[in-house]
């Protein structure tokens, strides 16, 4: 099997999974979709909307399972390298997310009193 075979290949679905030229376009646009989600999470967050945490929780999440899914296609380096950012994206979310709710309930008794 040659190196541009397997470029669109799933190793999971190894031997089962042979993708037409159209079908590899469809892969690729797939891509895309946790590119958007990092950038409307980022730019949610310098917006400071609300839902900016979910955006970037889903795209870290999103591309986490296709680098896994797509792990012998890609390079190792490469995918290693984005697996952990997505790991620091996860972290630095959850993070945030347990510091704010561990403010909320000081910033209630303080509007009480």
């Amino acid at each position: 099997m040659g190196l541009l075979e397997n470029r669109a290949r799933a190793w999971l679905f190894a031997d089962s999974l042979k993708f037409s030229q159209a079908g590899e376009g469809i892969i690729g646009v797939l891509w895309l979709a946790p590119l958007l989600g990092f950038v409307l999470g980022a730019w949610g967050y310098f917006a400071q909307q609300t839902w900016w945490a979910s955006a970037a929780l889903a795209a870290a999440i999103l591309s986490s399972a296709m680098i896994l899914l797509w792990w012998g296609s890609l390079n190792t380096s490469s995918a290693i390298f984005a697996l952990l950012f997505n790991l620091v994206v996860l972290v630095v979310v959850l993070w945030q997310q347990r510091m704010r709710r561990r403010q909320q309930p000081h910033e209630i008794r303080r509007k009480i009193r």
